[in-house]
C-alpha cells in the first residue's frame, strides 16, 4: 500500500541521521520478525514495534541465546540484503548494493552489537513526530514527507470540501461515532457499578 511506504520512509531521517543503515526489501512481501545481536542472541517473532503489538495483540517471541543459532541468523539476514536496497540522504535516491559489498562491509564490523538499542528506538519513533518537526521547521522535508504530507493535506481539503457542499455528511458520521462512544461508555460504566 503506497501511502504505508511513504508513512513508514517519514521515519527514515533521523535514524540515518543517527547512523542506523536502512534498507527496503525488493520481493514481495517478507513479514519476518527477527534480530540478531551480538552474534548471540536472536529473537524470532510476531510482534511489531508498536502499541498494538505490546499491549492489545496476542503476539509471541522467542529469544534464542546461541552463537550457532545466531549465525545462521545472521547469514540469513545477509542473504536477504542482497536483494535489498539501501536508503541514503545523500540525494534521497535508492543505492542498489551487491552481495560482495554487504558482505565485506557487514562482516568486517568489529561485531560490538553496537545500536541494538537504537534498532528498537527506531522501531518506537512514531511518523507524526517526524512530520511535526518538519512543520515546526525543525527537521527540513525529505522526499517522502514532502509527498506524505501533499497526499495527507489533499485527503483533508477534499473532505473539507465535501464537508462545505454537504454539512450533513459531516453531522451524520460525528453523530454515530458520538452515539457508539457514548453507548460504549455507558455499558462500560454500568458493567462497572453492578461489581461493586
Amino acid at each position: 500500500i503506497p501511502i504505508i511506504r511513504e508513512t513508514t520512509r517519514t521515519t527514515y531521517r533521523p535514524l540515518i541521521k543517527a547512523g542506523i543503515r536502512i534498507f527496503e526489501w525488493n520481493g514481495s512481501m517478507m513479514h519476518a520478525k527477527t534480530a540478531v545481536f551480538d552474534g548471540k542472541y536472536s529473537r524470532v517473532g510476531s510482534t511489531n514495534l508498536n502499541i498494538a503489538s505490546w499491549f492489545g495483540n496476542y503476539e509471541i517471541d522467542v529469544i534464542v541465546e546461541d552463537e550457532g543459532f545466531g549465525a545462521e541468523m545472521q547469514e540469513m539476514f545477509l542473504d536477504d540484503l542482497t536483494n535489498s536496497t539501501e536508503i541514503v540522504l545523500k540525494d534521497t535516491e535508492k543505492i542498489k548494493r551487491r552481495k560482495k559489498a554487504f558482505s565485506k562491509n557487514l562482516k568486517n564490523a568489529d561485531g560490538s552489537g553496537g545500536g541494538s538499542v537504537a534498532k528498537v528506538t527506531a522501531g518506537a519513533i512514531n511518523t507524526a513526530t517526524s512530520i511535526s518537526s518538519a512543520i515546526r521547521r525543525k527537521t527540513p522535508l525529505g522526499a517522502a514527507e514532502s509527498k506524505l504530507m501533499f497526499i495527507v493535506g489533499c485527503i483533508l481539503l477534499v473532505i473539507a470540501v465535501i464537508f462545505i457542499l454537504f454539512p450533513r455528511a459531516a453531522s451524520i458520521p460525528l453523530v454515530v461515532i458520538l452515539m457508539i462512544l457514548a453507548f460504549s461508555t455507558l455499558v462500560q460504566a454500568i458493567k462497572n457499578y453492578r461489581k461493586y
